[in-house]
């Protein structure tokens, strides 16, 4: 699909809903860091004539993929117009600096604290090595940077097991506290009625600085009441008076990720990192749930004659 005829055939696949996706692809595959002006102009026409937010956050990546000044120009010029998640991704994207001056901002500003910049820089390196199963040319995130500073926790909301275990998920984040929140005792107890109920409330407590903290969380069945437990950390943090908080950082499906900041630390992320917020800690359950119930749907759509 190079040259020419790859560029008009790129073109009509991007008019049609059905291949819209498929052609931004090859645009990223064939045409990426080349600097194209001509699939810059292309893209740049496509997102003038779209009226509505759908597929715009796809033809700005397709864009950054591109690269130059004129196509991080149109980018910016977009961002308004798209959502302010897919915004905050954009613009963490194209405004993202070097590793090592990552690192030094962030220690700079008081969110990590970071001795040698390069060496941790190759303990992030085995992380993602760790984390992904393989290496990597994605450039190194801000992420990644706070979950070997030892402040990020990123888990699946939906445990795959009942009771979900609750207590484990505490001790998980106080290894992702920086130090600040050190439960002791954590323990989860089922409120059952009998062997056969699988659907009671869970008492969970702990304790923290000589308090103890006792609640009740939910019974989702294999999804963690994640509200309530959020909300009983960053009151035993209040209480020690610790100025730090856990953050939810906005996502999209079933992954939590949480961030131990103080709030004049959260505002620094999100200025110089563009890094948004997210007040609802249910949301990845629910966005969980919503794909389930998708999914159901279809299944049943496709066994209907």
């Amino acid at each position: 699909m190079e040259g020419e005829a790859g560029r008009a055939r790129i073109l009509r696949d991007l008019e049609q809903a059905e291949s819209f996706r498929m052609a931004l692809d090859a645009v990223t595959q064939i045409y990426g860091n080349t600097e194209d002006d001509t699939i810059v102009v292309m893209l740049a026409r496509q997102i003038a004539t779209r009226q509505a937010p759908e597929g715009l956050d796809r033809l700005a990546r397709a864009l950054i993929a591109v690269g130059g000044e004129r196509a991080i120009a149109v980018v910016r010029e977009v961002c308004p117009r798209i959502p302010e998640q897919q915004r905050n991704a954009l613009l963490a994207m194209i405004d993202r600096k070097p590793p090592v001056e990552t690192v030094q901002d962030l220690v700079s500003t008081g969110v990590i604290s970071v001795e040698k910049p390069e060496e941790f820089l190759q303990e992030v390196i085995k992380w993602r090595a760790q984390e992904y199963g393989e290496d990597t040319d994605e450039p190194i995130g801000v992420m990644e940077i706070l979950h070997v500073a030892g402040i990020a926790l990123s888990f699946d909301v939906e445990t795959g097991t009942i009771p979900v275990r609750h207590d484990e998920l505490l001790r998980d984040f106080a290894k992702s506290s920086g130090g600040v929140f050190a439960p002791e005792g954590c323990h989860e107890k089922m409120l059952q009625k009998d062997e056969e109920d699988w659907e009671s409330p869970y008492r969970v407590q702990f304790v923290h600085g000589e308090r103890l903290y006792r609640f009740t969380a939910q019974n989702f069945g294999d999804w963690y009441d994640v509200e309530r437990l959020v909300f009983a950390i960053n009151r035993a943090l209040s209480d020690s008076q610790a100025p730090q908080r856990f953050f939810q950082a906005a996502g999209d499906g079933q992954v939590a990720t949480f961030i131990c900041v103080t709030p004049d630390q959260a505002q620094v992320l999100s200025r110089r990192f563009h890094m948004a917020w997210d007040e609802n800690w249910g949301a990845a359950m629910e966005d969980g749930k919503a794909y389930e119930e998708d999914v159901l749907r279809r299944m049943k759509e496709d066994e209907e004659p």
